[in-house]
């Protein structure tokens, strides 16, 4: 009797797991936030990206995870941050940008769960597993040449 109703337990335990498992709604965002950061030329000069700049980076998902880092621009000016989230219903990732030595110049890019949701894809070797999605951010900052020749 007491292997029946143990038996009984586990199985109304186990299949309630899994059915809390297959509703889950989120999607594994695997996202990519890329700041750029160039001079904007003289007249009859052409712009140019800056490398060796600092720059402060988060990617932020609503709820409070965040990834933080300060990067350095590379010869093209860019320079980028990673991290995967799980992202919920409603969730957004934003990404910020702040160049250390000109704290002025900043700003962010968000994706919103709307597009998250419609773009995600189910993995090719996976039945059951999460949807996935790759997202790139971006945030361009322009310096003035008198920006830069100040320091």
């Amino acid at each position: 009797m007491k292997k029946i109703i143990l038996f009984v337990l586990l199985t109304t335990i186990l299949s309630g797991c899994d059915e809390v498992e297959e509703s889950a709604n989120y999607v594994v965002v695997t996202v990519t936030g890329t700041a750029h950061i160039w001079m904007n030329g003289n007249v009859g000069e052409l712009s140019k990206d800056l490398s060796d700049e600092p720059i402060e980076m988060s990617l932020i998902k609503a709820g409070g995870e965040r990834v933080d880092d300060i990067g350095v621009s590379g010869s093209s000016g860019l320079t980028t941050l990673t991290a995967v989230f799980n992202v919920y219903k409603e969730q957004p990732v934003e990404f910020r940008a702040k160049s250390v030595n000109h704290p002025s110049h900043l700003g962010s890019d968000k994706v919103n769960w709307d597009y998250i949701d419609k773009n995600a894809q189910t993995p090719e070797n996976s039945k059951t597993g999460p949807r996935i999605l790759k997202v790139g951010l971006i945030v361009n900052m322009q310096l003035s040449a008198g920006e830069v020749e100040d320091n």
